[in-house]
């Protein structure tokens, strides 16, 4: 039935305006990030797969990698948020203290 109904959107108009919104999404989230560098926010770490660093959220769910030999999975640690990883999907935090 959906495919009789008058004015249904091409597959490929779905496709555009899909990837619009995608694009518009990631700008919004650099934007948020880009926000908070330079400043001190806690992280809880997970742990890591192999050869990869700590990583974690804030509590406004910045993603965050730490690569220091005192961070520990599952634990609360202060970072400094500076720039993005090389993939640009994360601050790197500088634990504090």
């Amino acid at each position: 039935q959906a495919l009789k109904i008058d004015g249904s959107v091409p597959p490929a108009e779905k496709h555009r305006r899909s990837r619009l919104l995608i694009d518009l999404s990631e700008e919004k989230r650099i934007a948020f990030y880009e926000r908070y560098i330079g400043k001190e926010a806690v992280v809880l770490l997970e742990k890591p797969k192999a050869g990869q660093p700590f990583h974690g959220f804030t509590d406004n769910y910045i993603r965050v990698e730490v690569s220091d030999p005192r961070a520990q999975d599952n634990t609360l640690v202060r970072v400094r948020l500076g720039q993005f990883n090389e993939e640009g999907t994360a601050l790197v935090g500088e634990m504090i203290g």
